[in-house]
């Protein structure tokens, strides 16, 4: 594809970088919201125009500099810098979300995996987005080639997938529900331990400005904004209550 150079090796802790795209930080468009499927009242809301990402057509959360979204979509249409693939460690790119990414993407996807893998399970790898609209797809290894998926390996790989985010300058980023297809990680539990990675690491200085999770079904969705609203939302009501005692402090 004109303007995108070939793959390599994206991991974390490899031994020099093999993949050159483009001049180093990634430079992406004002971001364009999707509208999630269903209105949810207990939603946060975020300012329109934040950090100078385009404003949300729908409920929103914060993280820190982070804005995150939970949507029913298809993952492979995302306008983000990169979507994640629930992947195998050897990148083979089968059926479910990998499946549909290799479909959408094209053959240069699984070519430079093949380039790549196999890697551990927990960690993750970057590829260029072939034909799709994100730039880049994350593989985040969560399981072996035909195993499952357990919590290590959800938590390990859903943190490697953002730190290669940030390694990049990526400031938008997509995941599926990693795990809860194929895998049969539990939904519930899912949410749980990708929001709480999403919260770890927007207490760091991070180039991400937006998480979106793009889910398949009620259900999924249901489990993602109820895990956001008890997380994030306590998370932010925290720090509202931190910045007051600040501010007492301060005018005494």
């Amino acid at each position: 594809m004109p303007g995108r150079a070939a793959g390599g090796d994206g991991r974390l802790g490899a031994p020099g970088p093999r993949v050159r795209h483009g001049d180093g930080l990634l430079h992406h468009p004002a971001l364009q919201c999707a509208r999630a499927a269903a209105h949810h009242p207990r939603g946060r809301r975020v300012p329109d125009g934040v950090d100078g990402l385009a404003p949300l057509d729908d409920v929103s959360w914060r993280a820190g500099s982070l804005a995150v979204e939970v949507l029913q979509g298809d993952l492979t249409e995302q306008d983000v810098d990169a979507i994640v693939n629930a992947a195998n460690n050897d990148l083979e790119l089968g059926g479910g979300v990998a499946g549909a990414i290799a479909r959408a993407g094209g053959p240069q996807i699984q070519a430079e995996c093949d380039a790549i893998g196999p890697i551990e399970v927990g960690d993750a790898a970057i590829t260029d987005g072939g034909k799709l609209t994100a730039r880049f797809v994350i593989h985040a290894a969560s399981m072996r080639l035909g195993g499952r998926t357990g919590a290590d390996g959800l938590r390990r790989s859903t943190r490697r997938s953002l730190e290669i985010a940030d390694l990049r300058g990526l400031r938008s980023i997509a995941f599926p529900a990693v795990g809860t297809g194929i895998a049969r990680f539990p939904l519930e539990e899912c949410a749980r331990i990708m929001i709480e990675e999403v919260l770890a690491h927007s207490r760091n200085p991070t180039s991400i400005r937006q998480v979106r999770f793009v889910l398949f079904g009620d259900g999924a969705e249901a489990a993602f904004r109820d895990e956001a609203d008890r997380q994030l939302a306590a998370a932010e009501q925290s720090g509202k209550e931190d910045r007051g005692e600040e501010g007492q402090r301060h005018r005494r």
